[in-house]
């Protein structure tokens, strides 16, 4: 184990602590906001362990690493369009879809008086 260490100091690199952990959940955070697939996630946080000399942490904390981003980013957009759906266009949604359903009767009506017309027409051409 002593020669672990040893190789560790002369290549320059350190163990995964609990300060690189949260480094880590805070790159796979950044990097979920521009893709939530796990591959995309997965390679940003070795790419981040590679420049930043980190020994990589086992394959349990690198998974839970990529699920906890995943699911936060879920959670924030999901968030943020329950907010911009519901308080900005919430009053504008309700009012477009009362005018929808206005014309909507309004179109109705006019089918069934235009209908009585469209069976008198079709009546006076079958006659003459």
């Amino acid at each position: 184990m002593a020669q672990f260490y040893v190789v560790l100091g002369l290549l320059d690199y350190r163990l995964c602590g609990t300060d690189e952990k949260q480094a880590l959940l805070a790159v796979a955070r950044r990097s979920a906001m521009l893709s939530t697939q796990p591959k995309f996630i997965l390679r940003e946080l070795l790419k981040y362990l590679s420049t930043q000399r980190i020994v990589a942490p086992g394959n349990t904390v690198l998974q839970d690493l990529v699920s906890r981003a995943v699911t936060d980013e879920r959670s924030r957009v999901t968030r943020l369009l329950n907010c911009s759906l519901w308080s900005g266009y919430g009053r504008t949604y309700t009012s477009k879809v009362a005018s929808i359903l206005g014309a909507q009767s309004r179109f109705l009506r006019l089918v069934r008086n235009d209908n009585t017309v469209l069976r008198a027409s079709i009546l006076a051409r079958q006659w003459s």
